[in-house]
């Protein structure tokens, strides 16, 4: 609105000053005369030609900070949507996840015996066993540290089990194979058992399925509060 009002000052003026150039005033002789206004013509013009290139600078800034305005929108708009979808399929994963743990929770009932196997002789010092030598050249291992075997379950001469540790280690889920060979399975907390039992049967492939459906992996598992 200052453009415009400075335009039009500046139009009224250039008007001005042409229709003060047709007046004419007498000398002594009776001769007319016109004054001379070109210079302040040529100001004025100059005045309006500056304001009319502000006003069409101007002009382009808005458009400009209309389609800024616009890209805005249409940014939150997508990711508003993008949001939406995202939510969807988070419901949609737990609904999947608690019906395939409905599932498993089904099958173990089925499938997994009701009593847990007397563990072998010896596998709590076979297992300390392979951790000293596998961690030697670190020296993390100290001195009188003992493994204690918690559920177990076994199947084709495999073992599953979980082994809790006096010191240096965390608790973790162990295997052995037939040959004798150990692999940690698993170790840490996750939000799903399932979760769990995906990742041990991932670890050892080799190794019967059952076992990683029936081990006891409730103290993996964060419960919350």
């Amino acid at each position: 609105m200052e453009l415009v009002r400075v335009l039009l000052t500046i139009v009224v003026l250039v008007l001005s000053a042409c229709g003060g150039s047709s007046g004419a005033t007498s000398t002594s002789t009776g001769t007319s005369t016109v004054p001379d206004r070109t210079d302040e013509i040529a100001r004025l013009e100059a005045d309006l030609a500056m304001a009319l290139g502000d006003l069409a600078i101007a002009e382009d800034d808005r458009e400009e900070l209309e389609r800024a305005v616009a890209r805005v929108q249409a940014d939150l708009s997508n990711a508003q949507a993008e949001a939406r979808r995202s939510a969807a399929e988070a419901a949609s994963a737990v609904g999947s996840m608690e019906g395939l743990e409905s599932l498993l929770d089904s099958l173990g009932a089925e499938l997994c015996p009701a009593n847990q196997p007397a563990v072998p002789a010896g596998l709590a010092d076979d297992l300390m066993a392979w951790l000293v030598e596998t961690e030697s050249e670190q020296g993390q291992t100290p001195a009188g540290t003992e493994v204690i075997i918690g559920s177990a379950v076994t199947a084709e001469g495999w073992w599953l089990f979980r082994a809790d540790f006096t010191a240096r280690f965390q608790p973790a889920v162990v295997a052995r194979s037939p040959d004798g060979d150990f692999t940690i399975t698993w170790g840490g907390i996750a939000d799903s058992a399932t979760v769990i039992r995906a990742w041990i049967h991932g670890a050892v492939p080799a190794m019967p399925a059952e076992l990683a459906l029936c081990l006891d992996v409730a103290g993996f598992v964060d419960v919350g509060e």
